[in-house]
């Protein structure tokens, strides 16, 4: 685990509701993140800065976040660049909420052509842990989602066509989304394996977001949060 200290150090521009209102607007838009615990809004009145904290789980995860991208726009929001200090936890007390272990209220269950690879693809791309896996069945969790991986029965198997890369499906209706650290990061990790991140970009109420395609050509949305 890993705690991230960015610190803005904004002198006279100091506007102690201001700060306070931008982070009653962000906060909502920090659940989810792949390997993200917490983030605590802090104010140091005194001194005249801003303290966020970050906690994560995954180091690499933590400092994949804080993208070129991310740090402008910050940058904006404050009028200040901020400082960030990586911090390593050495020791730790209370609780924290843990991963969903038994069945999600909700989720989404995609069929596969390649139930492991398809399973590997999602654990190395969104930083999900496997919960329950049979011949049949993977279940991959995160936080706050649930994804089923379900064989693709025999008979249906001659019909399924997955490329290398993967040959988008882009007729189906419907679109799931996950929260990734960092685009970037993303779209290298889903080359490397088979998927692909598409290179258009939009933006939406305090994120980015790019649809792409697993390694068998499933479409979803990566979101990547901006404040």
């Amino acid at each position: 685990m890993i705690v991230v200290s960015v610190t803005f150090a904004l002198g006279d521009a100091f506007d102690a509701a201001q700060v306070e209102r931008v982070a009653v607007e962000a906060a909502p838009r920090f659940s989810g993140i792949p390997g993200l615990k917490s983030k605590t809004f802090t104010v140091d009145h005194q001194r005249h800065e801003v303290v966020n904290l970050y906690a994560w789980d995954d180091e690499a995860l933590a400092r994949a976040f804080f993208s070129d991208e991310l740090l402008a726009h910050v940058t904006r929001v404050y009028g200040v660049p901020p400082r960030i200090d990586f911090l390593p936890v050495v020791a730790q007390s209370g609780s924290v909420a843990p991963v969903r272990q038994g069945p999600a209220r909700s989720g989404v269950l995609v069929y596969a052509i390649d139930l492991k690879r398809l399973a590997q693809f999602y654990v190395d791309v969104l930083g999900m842990q496997r919960r329950v896996a049979d011949a049949e069945h993977i279940v991959l969790s995160s936080a706050d989602a649930q994804l089923i991986l379900h064989a693709l029965p025999p008979q249906f198997r001659a019909m399924a066509v997955a490329g290398s890369p993967a040959e988008p499906r882009r007729a189906a209706a419907i679109k799931p989304f996950h929260s990734v650290p960092s685009l970037a990061a993303a779209a290298d990790a889903m080359r490397e394996r088979g998927g692909e991140l598409f290179a258009e970009q939009y933006q939406g109420p305090g994120f980015l977001a790019r649809n792409g395609c697993d390694c068998e050509g499933n479409v979803f949305q990566l979101r990547e949060w901006i404040s």
